[in-house]
């Protein structure tokens, strides 16, 4: 995974990190993702990153899951930020 981000950053001339973070790629190798809607779910994959680099990295996670007979783990889904709620009412709100 490592090598394929590094070939793609380097054809687009871009940082590593810009494809994607080692957090993403560690997490690709603990669930093996083999299909679009499980490869989503990793967290630093969006639909952008899915459309651009999903289908190489899945068709190589794909041939490490078949040569090694490895059993691909569910992905949960993303946890969604919560919306922290101000800690003071807004100014136009408040009568004097």
């Amino acid at each position: 995974l490592r090598k394929l981000r590094k070939q793609i950053s380097d054809a687009e001339e871009v940082p590593s990190f810009m494809v994607f973070h080692n957090s993403s790629l560690i997490e690709m190798s603990y669930y093996y993702p083999i299909a679009k809607e499980n490869f989503i779910k990793i967290n630093g994959v969006g639909l952008k990153r899915l459309l651009l680099y999903g289908g190489n990295f899945i068709k190589i996670i794909n041939k490490y899951v078949e040569d090694n007979k490895i059993n691909p783990r569910l992905v949960p889904n993303k946890k969604t930020k919560q919306i922290k709620s101000r800690r003071y009412p807004k100014t136009c709100k408040v009568s004097l």
